[in-house]
C-alpha cells in the first residue's frame, strides 16, 4: 500500500521539489507521509492514496519554527488520485469494499494526473484482464479520479 501510493505522489511529480531546496547542494525540506489503517472495510489503497495527498495540500513548510525563512504551503503542482478497480464475473466495479475484494479474481489500482496522464498502476490477484478490460478500467478510473478532484481536493 505504502510503495503504491508513494510511486502515485512521485512519478505523477505532485511536489515541486526544486522549491523544497534551502541551500543548494546542501539542505533540503524532506516530506514523510505516514499511513495509520483504523478501519478496512475495503479499498484501502484509495483512501491511503486520497488521504496522502489530501494532507499535502494542507501541509505547511515549517520555514519559521526551524529558523530558515517563512512558513510557506507544501509546493503542490499537481493532485494524483488513485482509482480502484475489481474484476468479478467478466465486469469491472469501482471502489470495492472488502467482501468484493474477497471474491474477485483481478484488482487494478490506477493513479492518475489532473491532465489524464498515468503515475502508477497495481495490478494484484490471479485472474488476467484483456486488453479491452485494461482499457476500459483505465478510462473509467481517469473519469472518477477527476470527478474526485473536483468534488473533493479542490475544495481543501
Amino acid at each position: 500500500m505504502a510503495r503504491v501510493t508513494d510511486r502515485g505522489i512521485r512519478e505523477s511529480g505532485a511536489i515541486d521539489l526544486s522549491k523544497l531546496c534551502i541551500t543548494e547542494g546542501e539542505e533540503v525540506w524532506m516530506v514523510f507521509i505516514d499511513i495509520h489503517v483504523l478501519n478496512n472495510a475495503g479499498n484501502i489503497q484509495d483512501a491511503a492514496s486520497f488521504g496522502a495527498i489530501a494532507a499535502l495540500l494542507t501541509a505547511t513548510v515549517p520555514g519559521k519554527r526551524e529558523g530558515r525563512g517563512e512558513d510557506m504551503p507544501m509546493p503542490i503542482r499537481d493532485m494524483p488520485v488513485a482509482v480502484t478497480l475489481v474484476n468479478i464475473g467478466g465486469e469491472m466495479m469501482v471502489d470495492p469494499d472488502l467482501d468484493e475484494e474477497t471474491v474477485c479474481d483481478t484488482r487494478i489500482t490506477i493513479i492518475s494526473n489532473q491532465d489524464g496522464s498515468i503515475s502508477g498502476m497495481q495490478k494484484s490477484g490471479d485472474g488476467a484482464l484483456t486488453e479491452e478490460q485494461l482499457l476500459k478500467a483505465v478510462s473509467l478510473a481517469c473519469q472518477k479520479a477527476s470527478e474526485l478532484r473536483e468534488t473533493h481536493l479542490l475544495n481543501i
